[in-house]
Formats: structure tokens, sequence, C-alpha cells
């Protein structure tokens, strides 16, 4: 009863045509609450540049083997709502960052709220970038520096960060282009950026790109990954207990 395609299951009923939409969901954001719950957000619609486009969400409670039926998760009425991304901060709260576009186009602003309550209830969406042009969607990784920064990944040019240091309040942009949509970002010990993306690709390889400077310039590299096209995205995480996770994909394998 519920629709599935390539590379994609989500709990939608195949005849559901709104609030949320059988046809065309992709770009999720997952997050770990405070409470063991996982929650998943996605843009949900017809068309990917038309006005009709939501984000559906989904919630793994603690305890249980099934996802909840998919629901609506966050709309701007008439509005083009893409991008969904989250960020725990270790305490208590769950940012949630989406673009919203003012056209049926992909010329967006970025908004963000918050909950206390793992999600229960949200405080009102706020506009965070104003700046009426492309790249305003979260688009991959949402991490936190070593000296407190939030830094965002959004699309443009490839990806770039926008960072903040006062918990979200006021953001800037790093400056810098990192190779690749999407990109999957890290801060290492010693404070190196490191982040890999898709496209852009170097000598057959997936572009690595890194940065000593919190974004503002990178080197680009190739790095011992393979591509990755369309409907494929990397994940990059550093872990609590210090090494990296990479996840990818790779057609014909790879030696780890």
């Amino acid at each position: 009863p519920y629709f599935k395609g390539p590379r994609k299951y989500v709990k939608i009923p195949t005849h559901l045509y709104g609030p949320v939409f059988a046809s065309h969901n992709h770009g999720p954001g997952v997050v770990a609450c405070p409470n063991g719950d996982l929650l998943a957000a996605w843009f949900s619609t017809v068309t990917e540049g038309n006005r009709e486009m939501v984000q559906a969400g989904s919630r793994l409670r603690w305890g249980s083997e099934e996802w909840e039926l998919a629901s609506l998760f966050w709309d701007a009425p008439d509005r083009n709502d893409t991008g969904a991304g989250f960020w725990y901060d270790g305490k208590d709260t769950i940012y949630h960052f989406s673009g919203c576009s003012f056209a049926a186009a992909s010329r967006r602003v970025l908004t963000v709220r918050s909950s206390t309550d793992s999600g229960a209830s949200w405080s009102a969406s706020r506009i965070i970038l104003s700046e009426y042009g492309r790249g305003r969607a979260p688009s991959g990784s949402i991490f936190q520096m070593r000296d407190g920064t939030i830094a965002l990944t959004v699309d443009l040019r490839g990806s770039m960060l926008w960072l903040s240091r006062d918990k979200g309040l006021s953001w800037y942009n790093a400056g810098g282009d990192i190779a690749g949509i999407h990109g999957g970002v890290a801060q290492l010990d010693d404070g190196l950026l490191v982040a890999y993306g898709r496209g852009g690709n170097i000598d057959g390889k997936m572009p690595r790109s890194t940065s000593t400077n919190l974004g503002r310039t990178w080197h680009y590299s190739a790095s011992e990954f393979p591509p990755i096209g369309g409907q494929q995205r990397l994940v990059l995480l550093k872990l609590k207990e210090g090494p990296l996770l990479f996840a990818s994909y790779a057609n014909g394998g790879i030696e780890i």
C-alpha cells in the first residue's frame, strides 16, 4: 500500500496527493533525538521546482522496529520548501533547517526552528539567510567545530559553509567553495576541515577538499573513493570516539 521506487521506500499510501505526496520524495535529513527516537524529514512533491513541495516526516520511536506513517512535517503555504537539515546540540535542543523559496524556482532563503522536547513541538520558523539567491538549502553536513562554531553546508557553486558563533542567531559565509554538491564535511582533531562531494571529479575519483582556515579557502585533490551521481549522496561524520565515518556508493566495490 506504500510507494516504492528505485533506491527509495517511504511509508506514504500510493494514492496520496497532499498534504504529502507519493510521487516524489527526496533529500532526507535524520537526527537522533534526546529521548532516543530517530526523526527524519525530506521534501515531498509532484514536481521538484513547484509550489506544492512540502516537507514530510517520520519517526522511529525508541524500542520500535517500524517507522511511523509519513505525515506533513513543515510547510510554508504556497512556497517551495526543500532541504531538510537537522542538528542536535548534544544537550536538549534540535535545530531544523530548511530552504524556502518565495517563487516557484530554486531561489530561496534559509530558515531555522528549534525543539526542546525531541520534536514533539517546535518554535516558530525564523529566516537566518535572507539573500535572494541560489544555494540557500541544507545539502550536506551540519556539525559543531572544535571552538563551538556551528557549520552548515549548503549547495552553491559546489558546496560551501555558513558559520554561526552565537548558537545560530547570526550567520556568515566562510568564503570558499567545496568541490562537488551535497558536501560531507568534518573537522579533524588538528583543526583541518576535510570534505567530499558529488561531481567535480578529479582523475576519475570523488574530489577531496581540505581547508586550514575554517573554510575561507580550500585545496582540491583526488580521493581514493569512486565518484557518485544522481540519487546518490555521501555521508561523512566525526564520531565521538574520534574516527571519521565515511559512507558512499561504489558500483564495482572497493577495498577498505
